[in-house]
């Protein structure tokens, strides 16, 4: 029930939803909930288990749930019925690298691999270029740690927002999850 519950969002994030989590009995919810915080973060440990307790009693509460981190993940919903929003925290991305960046994602080797930052939002508005629809309705926090490749300083790839060749994201991979439709958006 849970793997039903959850799908990938256009800038990468997961998104749960509250009524499938509530449903699924808390011993499975908090291993699962373990599995995603190593998936998003990028650790090789998930979080104490009251940590993860904590947070899984405040995704099945039924009442909306401000942004809360743990682990290098945001987590919020705005509803109780709606979808809880899960992302890499900003301010946890690790540095641009070569090949596989936050354990998670890979987009050749061209170039350096790292998180948009609000430059590479900046950069893709300057392009103009037509975004997928789901990378328009994820949350800016999740945009803004997306994947993008530069070279020589200069932003040539994010391909969740439209640039570029895809991403191999192993969190799908890990998960077994499907990524979020992609039709278009007039722009960004």
């Amino acid at each position: 029930a849970i793997r039903e519950a959850a799908r990938i969002g256009g800038a990468g994030e997961l998104r749960l939803r509250r009524s499938a989590w509530r449903d699924a009995p808390p011993p499975i919810r908090r291993r699962a909930l373990a599995r995603l915080m190593q998936a998003l973060s990028g650790d090789a440990h998930a979080p104490r288990h009251a940590a993860l307790a904590s947070l899984d009693i405040a995704l099945a509460d039924a009442a909306p749930m401000p942004a809360r981190s743990l682990a290098g993940v945001l987590a919020s919903s705005e509803s109780a019925d709606g979808d809880v929003i899960l992302h890499r925290e900003p301010a946890a991305a690790p540095p641009p690298t070569r090949g596989l960046w936050d354990r998670r994602w890979r987009l050749g080797d061209a170039g350096e691999i790292g998180a948009l930052g609000e430059d590479g939002l900046a950069e893709l508005r300057a392009l103009d270029l037509p975004s997928p629809v789901a990378w328009a309705a994820a949350p800016r926090a999740a945009r803004v740690v997306a994947p993008g490749l530069r070279c020589a300083g200069r932003l040539v790839a994010a391909p969740l927002a439209g640039l570029g060749p895809p991403a191999e994201d192993r969190l799908a991979q890990a998960l077994d999850l499907a990524p979020a439709p992609s039709g278009h958006a007039p722009s960004r």
